[in-house]
Parts: structure tokens; sequence; C-alpha cells
């Protein structure tokens, strides 16, 4: 009977535990598994999984960061409803969210920056309150603590907004009075001091947006009189308004837009999935939670969706679901006979 030296020139090892190296094809004996395995080559590939849940459920979040360093705020929480917005900020490092100091005011439909350094740097403007429906606040976020800052002009929300660091780009939304008057003001922020900036082509608010100060996504939304949904699509360069190829279908905002590696990125809304390649649209796979309301942040290839609510249920939920992109592997596989 033919042996595996015979076949191959050398024999067997036996080992108590896997090879720190692994070398495709070395084939050896496991004593603690008590198992025959093989170094093989896993393809890569891209799936939605299931993330770690947050510490406090926050939908109608803004978010920035990656998939393994990120950060959240705002938005509405079921204790914070009574101040018609939250204060909340959390933090995530890859493997678990942490509570963080409180933003220096309570604000829902708000603006914030969504670049992949978020969790470093950080800016929040405007939104909403109990007490308005278009705020002046401003603060920055600096990896540890929150700062307040000059105060935001427009006093909007619901608007579109990217950014990077302190650098933010805000645009369109609702005006605190009459509150569903269309300003369609724009406004940046260069970590000091505010200044006008061109304005969407087409006046809108409550789409879905996200981006760095150079490289923005404003899509869907309500225009006027209030309010009929669209697809329109817009993208910023740092310096104006583009029109850009429509969104599918005639969108409201129900979740954020994850493009902090624009120009591309991903949106979900419930199951729906559909992706940016930084000129057209096209279906994804399917998200596997139906949720709307949700933060996203991160890239096109790997991404975060969470919290916000799911369709006809009460509460905020805490789960989050992420899409990984995963590269080729070596790994030990058991070898097995039949």
């Amino acid at each position: 009977m033919s042996t595996y030296k015979g076949i191959k020139g050398f024999s067997i090892k036996y080992l108590s535990a896997d090879p720190p190296v692994a070398n495709e094809g070395q084939v050896f004996y496991n004593s603690t598994d008590q198992k025959m395995k093989v170094f093989g080559l896993l393809p890569g590939g891209t799936a939605w999984a299931t993330g770690d849940n947050l510490s406090v459920g926050q939908s109608n979040a803004r978010a920035a960061g990656t998939v393994t360093s990120a950060v959240i705020f705002g938005g509405n929480t079921t204790a914070d409803n009574p101040f018609g917005g939250s204060n909340d900020t959390q933090s995530y490092n890859g493997t678990a969210w942490s509570t963080e100091p409180d933003m220096p005011y309570y604000t829902a439909a708000h603006f914030g920056n969504g670049d992949i350094n978020g969790l470093s740097s950080s800016i929040v403007c405007g939104g909403r309150d109990s007490t308005s429906e278009g705020l002046t606040s401003t603060a920055s976020w600096n990896g540890t603590t929150w700062s307040s800052e000059a105060s935001f002009p427009n006093a909007v929300r619901y608007g579109f907004c990217g950014g990077t660091g302190e650098n933010i780009i805000c645009s369109g939304g609702l005006a605190a009075s009459p509150p569903t008057a269309f300003p369609n003001a724009s406004s940046t922020y260069n970590g000091t001091s505010w200044s006008s900036a061109p304005a969407l082509n087409t006046n809108r608010s409550n789409g879905f947006s996200n981006g760095t100060a150079t490289s923005t996504l404003a899509t869907g939304g309500c225009t006027p009189p209030y309010c009929g949904n669209t697809g329109v699509n817009e993208t910023w360069n740092g310096t104006t308004w583009s029109p850009a190829t429509a969104y599918p279908s005639n969108v409201g905002g129900l979740s954020e837009f994850a493009g902090g590696g624009m120009p591309t990125g991903i949106y979900v809304s419930e199951t729906t999935r559909t992706d940016w390649n930084g000129t057209a649209w096209a279906s994804g796979t399917a998200a596997p939670i139906s949720k709307n309301s949700m933060f996203g942040f991160g890239t096109s290839s790997n991404a975060t969706f969470g919290a916000g609510q799911i369709p006809g249920t009460p509460g905020v939920e805490i789960t989050t679901e992420s899409w990984i992109t995963s590269a080729p592997s070596i790994t030990a596989l058991d070898i097995t006979t039949t």
C-alpha cells in the first residue's frame, strides 16, 4: 500500500496545534483536535454579517467612520423623545460600542460629517428639538470631548451634508418658520467660521446624503410645496453642486448613505440596498433585516448600518448589520473521508 511519504517524499507532521505559518497544501495532524488537516485557500467574497449591538438604540443618528472605527451622534432614542432629539454619542472600535460624552445640545434631523476618520474628528450642526424646528447650534468632536463652535447660519433641519473632520457642506432642508418652507440655503464650515456656498440645483429636504468635504452625494427627498418625493441626485465636488444620475425611484431619506469613501457608497432602506459607483445606481444584495431611519458609515466595500426602526413596530433598535468584503485567505481545513 502506498504511503504519504512514498508519494510526497516526506512524512505528515504530528503537531499539538496548527502551525503558525500557513503554507498552502501543507498536510499535518493536530493531536489536540485529533484531526488531519491541510492548509487550503478560501476564496474572498462579500456578504452581510450581524454586527455588535449598540449600548443605546439611536434612530436618525448621524455617523462617521469605518466598520472598525466609528462614531454616531444625535437622533432619537426612546428616553430622549421628550427633548425632540438626542445628545447621545457612541463610539465603535471594531468589537464593541462604548458610551461617550454627550453632545452640547439635543438634536434630530441634523447635519454631520461622514468621512472615514470621523471617530477622531467630527462636526454636527442644526437639526431640531422640542423647542425649535431649526437650530443654529454647532459642535465639534475631537475623539474625546465635544466643543461648541460658531453658530450655524441656516437654522434648518432635514438637509443634505458631507464633511471631513470639522469641514462640512450643509445644503437644503426645512426652515424653522414656517416649518414647511424650503430656504434652499447652503453653507460651508472650515473649522472656524461659516461661509455661504452654492445652493442645490433642485430645492429639497428629507433626502439622504453623506460623503466628504470635497465629494458628497445629495439624493432624493421632497420638493416644494411640501412634500412630494423625488429621485433627483446631485454631487458636491468641494465647490459646486452638479446634477448626477437620478435614484431609480422617488425616495425620502429614511436612512443614511454610507459614503465615507466617496465617490462611491451604499444606501439601504428596509431590505432594499442600492449601490452608487460614482456615476450610476445598481441594485445590491438585500439587507437581512427590514429597518428604516438607520445610520450608515463606511465605504462601498465595507459598511455598517444600524439602529433605526422596524416598520410597524414601536421602539428603537440596537442591532447593526455590516456589508463586509473579505480577501482570499489560507486557512487550516479538516480532511474528511467518505
